[in-house]
């Protein structure tokens, strides 16, 4: 069964947990959010799984920021400067690649890339003790005690 709430937008959001899938989403209306769920159980029933628009199975990696940025457009709240920036530098970077070729080793290349033109803390950086940090003391915390 799914879970419909409104939320303090005024929008409704459902939310579907059912043999192992789930999936999220908002509207407006609240008879539109109750037929998306009722289409998504009825789908999870025969064994189809949940169709979200999220779903690009032929789609690049640059589709899926735009995607991102309508879904964000959607409830109001547009990427702000460092976000939007992020997003650009990834599509530049990753955009012309398809969705189902994008690998673990191709996002540790571009990170180490980053890394090399200075973005971001350096890998010693994560290591190195903080300054306001305590050290542990050698001290005994308590006098040896005299007593035979």
């Amino acid at each position: 069964m799914a879970t419909i709430a409104l939320m303090p937008s005024g929008y409704w959001r459902v939310q579907i947990r059912r043999k192992g899938h789930y999936a999220s989403k908002t509207f407006r209306i609240k008879a539109n959010a109750e037929r998306w769920a009722n289409e998504q159980e009825d789908r999870i029933e025969r064994g189809n799984g949940i169709v979200t628009r999220d779903a690009i199975p032929h789609g690049t990696i640059a589709d899926l920021i735009e995607l991102h940025l309508a879904d964000m457009a959607d409830v109001g709240r547009a990427a702000r400067r460092s976000k939007e920036y992020t997003l650009n530098r990834l599509k530049e970077q990753l955009g012309g690649i398809k969705t189902e070729n994008l690998t673990r080793e191709r996002i540790s290349e571009l990170g180490r890339g980053r890394a090399k033109e200075g973005a971001g803390l350096s890998p010693s950086a994560w290591t190195a003790p903080c300054s306001n940090t305590p050290r542990p003391s050698t001290a005994t915390p308590f006098p040896p005690s005299s007593s035979a």
